[in-house]
């Protein structure tokens, strides 16, 4: 059993990338027009905590909010 020969409408197909004086224009208009930009802001996220250098150990305890906080501040 053969498969059949998809449309040519229904191949994927990629879009051709606008020249950069075309894209200048594209949005230039689109700034005009009121519309934003959806690119995706990229975002940084800063360290919580400070590097050490010397070796570390983890533990847990189980303390009261009130001493647990006094320990983190």
């Amino acid at each position: 059993m053969s498969d059949p020969v998809r449309p040519t409408f229904l191949r994927a197909s990629k879009p051709a990338e606008p020249t950069p004086a075309a894209a200048r224009e594209i949005n230039a208009v689109a700034d005009r027009l009121g519309f934003v930009d959806r690119q995706p802001v990229p975002i940084v996220r800063a360290k919580k905590r400070k590097t050490v250098e010397d070796p570390q150990c983890s533990f847990t305890m189980r303390i009261s909010v009130h001493s647990a906080n006094s320990f983190v501040s």
